[in-house]
């Protein structure tokens, strides 16, 4: 497996965590090559302590410094994983948590950017993750037959997901403006979908985040808002409007079917709340 399977956060954030974990080691006079399971309790206890990460981010960071180390044990630099011996840590389980119906239609209706409430349109539709949205190619939309390819490096899947009614007419109302400002700039062509500032290349994704906290904010959304909750959004909207959980699992691009179902919980608490304030016995 090569860097260019993995995701792009992965690639950003594994070399930060294997660099904090030397950075760990080195007060203690401990090399990476001696590092054994009392070591690895003291950065559980520091992770949690000092820097006060919750139990679910502990995890993730444990998961690459384990990996790290079977990197280190394939190039015979080390002979043991000390991470292997840590007991798998228990942790509750991280419930997505969707915008409303009412939120994310304020959201997209709210947004007067032909490139921004198309790219809105299409996380919503797609469900698609961010860094899928934003690497999509004119090529990869199929506006008559009302789908997008969706490529991803996560396990190499490329996966056609459907464009609903409303974010067809959007990307083709985008893709006329497209046309334009790519003429106005003098620019003959670009093979991304989204054209960023700069000369032939798509926005960053922290742009994308930043563009979208906006649109939030525009309409009085003071809450904590990224792009990955419209795909949260899309998942629990299809199970409550009724959607068989394969559908769902089919949308998300999920290998597993239990990764989905996850989603249920979600739905089962909205389900709740529902007749909690409606229900005259609730």
């Amino acid at each position: 497996m090569t860097a260019l399977d993995y995701r792009p956060s992965t690639i950003r954030h594994y070399p930060r965590l294997a660099a904090e974990w030397l950075e760990f080691l080195a007060p203690l006079g401990v090399r990476y090559d001696q590092a054994d399971a009392v070591h690895v309790d003291r950065y559980v206890v520091w992770c949690r302590g000092e820097k006060a990460r919750s139990a679910w981010t502990v995890r993730c960071c444990l998961a690459a410094l384990r990996n790290f180390y079977k990197f280190l044990r394939r190039r015979h630099y080390v002979y043991d994983n000390p991470f292997t011996e840590l007991p798998r840590m228990r942790v509750d389980p991280h419930l997505p948590n969707p915008l409303s119906e009412a939120q994310v239609s304020a959201i997209i209706e709210g947004e007067e950017h032909p490139m921004w409430q198309a790219m809105w349109e299409v996380f919503y539709s797609t469900g698609a993750r961010i860094s899928t949205v934003r690497d999509l190619r004119v090529e990869d939309v199929d506006l008559a037959g009302r789908r997008v390819r969706c490529s991803t490096v996560k396990r190499g899947k490329a996966r056609y997901a459907v464009l609903g009614r409303l974010a067809t007419v959007a990307v083709e109302h985008y893709l006329g403006w497209r046309e334009q400002e790519l003429a106005r700039r003098g620019v003959i062509a670009s093979p991304w979908l989204w054209i960023g500032y700069r000369e032939g290349g798509r926005p960053r994704v922290d742009t994308i985040r930043e563009k979208f906290k906006a649109a939030a904010k525009r309409v009085g959304i003071t809450e904590r808002v990224y792009p990955h909750r419209l795909r949260h959004s899309a998942a629990t909207h299809l199970l409550e409007g009724g959607a068989d959980l394969r559908v769902v699992q089919e949308v998300l691009g999920h290998s597993s079917i239990q990764t989905t179902q996850i989603y249920t919980q979600v739905s089962q608490r909205h389900l709740e709340e529902t007749l909690g304030r409606c229900h005259p016995r609730g």
